[in-house]
């Protein structure tokens, strides 16, 4: 044998080279995550949510005694405020009129905007904290799909996380979803862990990660389906449950191991109370202006068998149990409350109640397409990597390049991809893409599984993961730094995505300092032009050099103007130009057209009695007071 053919290949070397230096292309990755999202932050105005976010943070820090409406939990609001509370920042006097009824908008906008503060430190450092965040789901996502997929499947995983749009959008904002889905995660993770090895360690990682959640965001009471699926399946699948504790090493028996998954969800019950009532007790109580609870208590029809007056019987009995912080019930409350109705707008449709399939559409086209084809590709490279697999033999260890999962390894993401699946298609809060990021990280996993296609003999499935993965690095690179406007070419790309979604998954105020950029460029032919301005969003036009007239805006909290229009430059921002968040949503109608045709006259008729006291009596009376 010729000493050339011993050599290892260049496939044989590169295999020898990401053994050795896997960790090196991790932190490379993770590091390019950090540089492409905040370098893309600081181009950007405080996103719709950011100035209530970060303000409440805040106050959580400083002021523990002023009340405020926890319908976001607070953890993932501390930690971006974290940076702030050792800076020299002025704070707006919270006993002006202008902030009773705690209003967080208003306050936010002051802090950011009217306190002589610096708006883009402020908002850098707060976003920093949030991409740390994100980091540690993209380590955690990588470090499953390792173990479940083998190396390869990790830094698959990890690549399509790094280098998605939606991720990139919004893992460097002051939101709480991008920790929402680092605590849908981890709490999975570690909860499948305890259940295949029950230890302290184990034990005390899954009920952290778990109280973790439950102050983050009040949609952790998904994790409670997701447990009794992982728990279920591990009683089918297996005959024992492993225990590291003393001189116990395994339970057997449906009954003593029932028990002792019992003791362990007593376990947890008693840390997320123990986490729950120390974040509450010595920060703030609720607001208390409105009690939702009541509101659907006292509402007619009231039956236990209707799933929202059950809802509301569960709410009163936690709130009467006195088991809970009094602000936890009231924020989660509220929270469920103002998500059973929300006005949404989706390719060109209108709904209040929410459409099921708002949230597949806005994956599909909101998602690179290569990514698509990666998750598509999943469940077929693993049943045929499976079929090879002899029956009985172990899967490869976690260490290896690739390797092939038994079937009851993936049922703790599956669960997770399932159960927030369901809650999305079901909810009424069509209001954004970025809350189906957890079921992103999910399937980002189970991409990983694309990765077993290199086994495969044919050249084109070997070369399919590693083309797709490149092309979804181009799709990221491409839309920088506006990754919140990506939409893939199954619409038409970003240019038509206003036709087909808006709100947070396109326009949430974020584009101020691109609007002075687009004025100062235009305007310069003709600089005395009048700017009108109907905007989405709570930064501060003005902050970022915007002298504009005011249109009708959300949360535009400008002050009112009266003016004759003219012409000049129309501003409109995508969520107006769709109005859904007007008093009447969507585009002009001939209702519409009929209503204020009937008010002119009736206005009319009503300007001429202010003179006669009798007819503006009778008016009244033949009209209603309504009138």
């Amino acid at each position: 044998m010729s000493p050339e053919s011993t050599e290892p290949s260049l496939e044989g070397r590169f295999r020898a080279w990401l053994h050795r230096r896997w960790k090196l292309v991790v932190a490379l990755l993770l590091g390019a995550y950090l540089v492409l999202a905040l370098s893309a932050s600081v181009q950007r105005s405080p996103c719709f949510d950011e100035t209530y976010h970060l303000t409440s943070g805040y106050l959580h820090l400083t002021h523990r005694e002023y009340l405020q409406v926890p319908e976001n939990g607070v953890l993932s609001q501390v930690w971006a405020a974290l940076p702030l509370r050792f800076s020299n920042l002025r704070f707006p006097d919270l006993r002006a009129p202008r902030y009773r009824g705690s209003d967080m908008w208003a306050l936010g906008r002051d802090f950011l905007h009217g306190s002589g503060n610096s708006a883009a430190s402020m908002l850098l450092s707060a976003r920093a904290m949030t991409a740390l965040l994100s980091v540690l789901l993209g380590a955690l996502l990588f470090t499953w799909s390792r173990q479940l997929f083998g190396l390869a499947g990790g830094l698959l995983t990890l690549l399509l996380f790094v280098f998605d749009p939606t991720v990139l959008a919004h893992g460097a904002l002051v939101t709480t979803d991008m920790a929402a889905a680092l605590g849908f995660v981890a709490s999975t993770y570690f909860m499948s862990r305890l259940c295949r090895a029950v230890s302290l360690r184990n034990l005390l990682a899954s009920s952290l990660s778990i109280s973790l959640l439950v102050i983050t965001k009040m949609s952790w009471l998904a994790i409670l389906p997701i447990a009794v699926l992982v728990v279920g399946a591990d009683l089918l699948f297996h005959d024992a449950t492993p225990v590291a504790l003393g001189t116990i090493t395994g339970v057997r028996g449906w009954w003593r191991r029932g028990s002792t998954l019992a003791l362990l969800a007593l376990a947890h019950a008693v840390v997320v109370l123990m986490v729950l009532w120390l974040t509450y007790n010595f920060s703030y109580q609720p607001v208390g202006a409105v009690e939702a609870r009541r509101v659907v208590l006292t509402a007619p029809g009231f039956s236990l068998l209707h799933g929202s007056h059950l809802k509301a019987w569960v709410l009163d009995g936690m709130a009467r149990s006195g088991l809970l912080p009094r602000a936890f019930v009231e924020g989660l409350t509220y929270s469920l409350q103002l998500s059973s109705a929300r006005v949404g707008f989706v390719a060109g449709q209108y709904t209040l109640r929410g459409l099921w399939w708002f949230f597949p559409y806005a994956f599909a086209i909101k998602t690179p397409i290569p990514t698509l084809l990666l998750m598509a590709a999943a469940p077929i490279s693993y049943a045929l990597a499976r079929r090879r697999v002899p029956v009985g033999a172990e899967p490869e260890e976690a260490n290896a390049l690739l390797r092939v999962p038994a079937p009851s390894e993936l049922v703790a993401p599956l669960a997770l991809a399932l159960v927030y699946g369901a809650a999305c298609v079901t909810s009424g809060l069509n209001i954004g893409q970025r809350h189906l990021l957890p079921l992103y990280a999910v399937l980002f996993l189970f991409a990983g599984a694309s990765a077993l296609l290199l086994r495969q003999a044919r050249l084109w499935l070997r070369a399919l993961p590693l083309v797709a993965a490149a092309l979804t690095v181009v799709a990221a690179l491409s839309i920088y730094p506006y990754y919140v406007a990506f939409f893939n070419l199954l619409v038409g790309g970003p240019k038509h995505g206003y036709r087909h979604l808006v709100d947070s998954s396109l326009d949430w105020g974020q584009d101020l300092p691109t609007l002075k950029r687009w004025l100062d460029r235009e305007q310069r032919s003709a600089p005395q032009e009048r700017v009108y301005l109907s905007y989405f969003g709570t930064g501060s036009p003005e902050y970022y050099g915007i002298h504009s007239l005011r249109l009708p805006g959300y949360f535009d909290l400008r002050p009112q103007q009266r003016y004759v229009l003219q012409g000049g430059v129309y501003c409109v921002s995508a969520s107006m130009l769709q109005g859904i968040y007007l008093r009447f949503p969507g585009p002009w109608a001939r209702p519409f057209e009929r209503f204020y045709q009937e008010a002119r006259q009736a206005h009319s008729t009503w300007k001429a009695s202010a003179t006669q006291p009798e007819l503006r009596v009778r008016l009244v009376a033949e009209r209603g007071i309504s009138y």
